[in-house]
């Protein structure tokens, strides 16, 4: 090989790759002329790549959009059924029931603040790791201030690795890896009254935007319905 050429493609912000090319074959001396042609080459292809990829990322994006339309359509068509439901646990129950049929969770868990105690947390319904749904009213778990936490935003905690069921208000984790955790705290507007969890113990896809938009729309009306069922337990019969 007399000569080889590498032609970067993009700007100083923004490298897109390289094209390489050598005279290793025809041992063809390295001319003005080829060396132009080659910057033009590299130009041109420069061009099409961002276009291809820009084109690419718009249509993902419309993919996504569309969507989370779609799923915000689901949650609301979700969160009327869930208001007609007139026991708690029965609201419990079906919050992860349709949480992993309609909203496409790999799992989920309820867990209700223990009335007087400062971080304990009651079990209502949740997912084994088979996925199936489990009755776990005799689960209460201790949330203190999580090591691997990496951001908060609204009221949904965003958690990776390290999780266990000491950890996480989601039973079981131990057992079956995990990439993330999403905890979305129920408030009544004055005070914590549970969470809902949900990972990707399953299919072990990233976490989206869409996800998390999601659980923390789902959060609201669960704890206004979650509210007015304790109201009305409390309520003299």
């Amino acid at each position: 090989i007399d000569w080889s050429l590498t032609g970067f493609m993009g700007d100083t912000e923004k490298r897109i790759g390289w094209i390489s090319v050598d005279n290793a074959i025809s041992n063809i001396p390295l001319t003005q002329n080829t060396y132009e042609l080659f910057r033009l080459y590299v130009a041109t292809l420069a061009v099409l790549i961002n276009r291809q990829q820009t084109q690419a990322e718009l249509r993902a994006s419309e993919k996504e959009a569309r969507n989370f339309q779609q799923q915000l359509k689901t949650l609301h068509e979700v969160t009327l059924e869930l208001e007609s439901i007139d026991s708690l646990d029965e609201l419990c129950r079906q919050v992860v029931i349709m949480g992993i049929q309609k909203l496409g969770f790999d799992r989920l868990g309820v867990w209700l603040k223990v009335e007087g105690e400062e971080n304990l947390y009651r079990g209502t319904w949740g997912t084994d790791t088979d996925g199936n749904l489990r009755d776990e009213h005799e689960i209460q778990v201790t949330i203190p201030d999580h090591e691997s936490l990496k951001h908060a935003e609204g009221d949904v905690l965003v958690m990776y690795d390290k999780i266990t069921e000491n950890r996480a208000p989601m039973f079981d984790l131990h057992l079956k890896p995990v990439g993330w955790v999403l905890n979305g705290l129920m408030s009544d507007g004055q005070k914590h009254i549970g969470w809902i969890s949900a990972d990707n113990a399953f299919n072990s896809k990233p976490l989206t935007p869409n996800q998390h938009e999601s659980l923390l729309i789902y959060i609201t009306p669960l704890s206004l319905s979650y509210t007015r069922q304790h109201e009305d337990h409390l309520l003299p019969q």
